[in-house]
């Protein structure tokens, strides 16, 4: 289940993924929810042959938890983007995947990254204080497609001829 709220531009921005460490899809959690100022109650109706159960899970949580988010996710090449750390816990570090390679592309906070060629992207932002490390990946995040724009001679994305 995840967590969202506005940005500062308007964007809905995920800010916080729950994930019950002991329910199979089958068991239907996050079917519904309640919130109050300091908890959030999650149902799994499903779970314990249809007994069911119930997650409470503590809003202002301490626990280091990646996450990050970029708009828009799709364009043509080459798509320059700004990443937004949107991890909880109080990372120390980071370290960015942006290409699906298993190569660290960059260890900034709040990295840019241009993707040159076409295709679709997973992205893994790891994270890591003195005590923990927190690893969170978006299967085919990106999208790219394309490539040159017809009649950019230098390619600087303005048509020339």
């Amino acid at each position: 289940m995840n967590l969202f709220e506005k940005d500062t531009n308007g964007y809905w921005v995920e800010i916080r993924k729950i994930i019950p460490s002991d329910t199979a899809f089958s068991d239907m959690f996050g079917t519904s929810i309640d919130l109050n100022d300091n908890f959030i109650g999650v149902t799994s109706p499903l779970k314990h042959n249809l007994s069911g159960s119930v997650y409470i899970y503590e809003i202002s949580d301490t626990m280091l938890h990646s996450n990050f988010a970029t708009y828009p996710v799709m364009g043509n090449a080459p798509l320059m983007l700004n990443f937004n750390d949107l991890s909880q816990g109080e990372p120390t570090s980071w370290q960015w995947d942006f290409d699906s390679d298993g190569v660290v592309d960059s260890e900034e906070q709040f990295p840019e990254y241009t993707y040159q060629f076409e295709g679709d992207f997973t992205v893994t932002l790891t994270v890591s204080n003195a005590e923990e490390t927190s690893t969170f990946s978006k299967d085919n995040y990106i999208s790219v497609t394309g490539g040159l724009l017809y009649g950019d001679l230098n390619q600087d994305n303005i048509v020339n001829v």
